[in-house]
């Protein structure tokens, strides 16, 4: 999403990650003992001990018995204490190693599934294959599958065409506070990228090491990006430009399609997505009878409207509701003042306000303002809060999502 010359030009109250982004999921689970500030010292180096044992002997047989003797307690006493600080039983942190050795040898090495299984210390195969769906949510074969791509991005919405193609990044932007709708991928990218409304020199250094780590194959990015950062990250891998104002999210998606020999997927992606937007859309134009709807973001202060991208190609094209104004000559958004709002504002409102104080000042003061109040959607209770995403996120995965969502939002209660 960008923002008008205006926005852009304010100050940002976002602040950047305080901490390291999420480290890769193949890293081995920390203890993390020295949080229990108040774990009898003696408990803590008998636990200690055998959590050491399992990170180094991991591949090797062990029972709780075993383990038990090396912490020097007695099996129901150990394993009694080890639930009750660590959170997890002995064996389940055991097998958590092993799962993550496992997505290591998968992402980096060639062997087969019963091969690996073996390596990281599960003597069934099926047993290893239900262990790693039930942590993981998929099974080690299409795990194997999606991180063999090898395939990063530098821009957010194209891990959104990734994903709807079944293919999970080696490297994208992520931010777990803002994009709760790939909250479910999030720990099957290797190299978080870091994200923030804007991207400072220390954050894009931050990403461009992120990637010369992940080490990828092909590299996508969009147009909006600097050339000379484009230039920068193109000396790590094949970096391969998709337009993001000249192209809608349907060329954009068929263009990375085919450049992955994925253009099959995804003509089948789309028959399946525009017959499922279609019956939403009967529906929700029968509940709404004629309504009007848009989507009004407050956003570092600003008051910011949609045109028919983002959100608004979900609800003005696919779903062929109707805008309470001229969408289309909005190329993307369009910032407005207090006394428009009755200009962009119909029968219906979705409503965005971002956590920085700005926003939350210009919300506590919107709520007491008369043109608010008086807003026909206010009066009659027609104003539905929902997240910056996945009604912000232009493309293929997030528009699903919206499909899925935009039926349950007016409902009557």
């Amino acid at each position: 999403m960008r923002k008008p010359a205006s926005v852009l030009q304010a100050d940002d109250s976002y602040s950047y990650w305080k901490k390291q982004a999420a480290k890769a999921e193949f890293e081995q689970p920390a203890a993390a003992l020295s949080e229990h500030e108040n774990w009898p010292s003696e408990v803590k180096a008998m636990i200690d001990r055998t959590i050491h044992y399992m990170n180094e002997k991991y591949a090797e047989g062990m029972t709780r018995q075993k383990l038990s003797s090396i912490a020097g307690m007695s099996l129901w006493h150990y394993s009694h204490q080890f639930k009750h600080w660590v959170g997890q039983s002995p064996i389940d942190y055991l097998n958590s190693i092993r799962i993550n050795k496992a997505k290591e040898q998968l992402l980096h090495s060639n062997l087969r599934i019963k091969e690996i299984a073996e390596k990281v210390g599960f003597e069934d195969e099926f047993y290893f294959s239900r262990k790693f769906k039930k942590a993981a949510g998929i099974t080690p074969k299409q795990y194997a599958a999606w991180t063999n791509t090898r395939i990063a991005s530098f821009s957010f919405p194209y891990a959104g065409h990734l994903l709807a193609l079944g293919i999970i990044p080696c490297a994208a932007q992520v931010d777990p506070q803002r994009d709760v709708h790939r909250h479910a991928f999030f720990q099957h990218i290797p190299y978080p990228l870091r994200r923030s409304k804007r991207m400072e020199p220390d954050l894009v250094d931050y990403n461009r090491s992120a990637l010369q780590q992940a080490r990828p194959e092909l590299i996508l990015c969009d147009d909006m990006v600097n050339e000379q950062i484009i230039g920068s990250i193109g000396k790590i891998a094949r970096t391969v430009v998709i337009p993001w104002l000249e192209l809608d999210w349907r060329q954009q998606f068929r263009q990375i399609a085919a450049l992955l020999g994925k253009g099959e997927d995804a003509a089948c992606w789309l028959a399946n997505y525009d017959q499922k937007a279609a019956c939403a859309g009967e529906r929700v134009r029968k509940l709404f009878q004629g309504d009007t709807i848009s989507i009004v973001h407050l956003m570092q202060g600003h008051i910011v409207v949609y045109g028919r991208r983002n959100g608004g190609a979900v609800l003005y094209e696919d779903l062929k509701l109707n805008c309470p104004y001229d969408s289309e000559n909005i190329s993307i958004l369009h910032e407005i003042k207090e006394q428009e709002l009755p200009l962009f504002t119909g029968d219906r409102l979705l409503l965005i306000i971002d956590s920085d104080q700005a926003s939350q000042h210009m919300w506590r003061q919107l709520q007491h303002s008369s043109v608010w109040t008086q807003l026909k959607a206010v009066k009659a209770g027609n104003v539905r809060r929902i997240q910056e995403c996945p009604w912000l996120d232009y493309s293929p995965f997030a528009h699903n999502l919206m499909v899925e969502q935009a039926e349950e939002l007016f409902r009557t209660n």
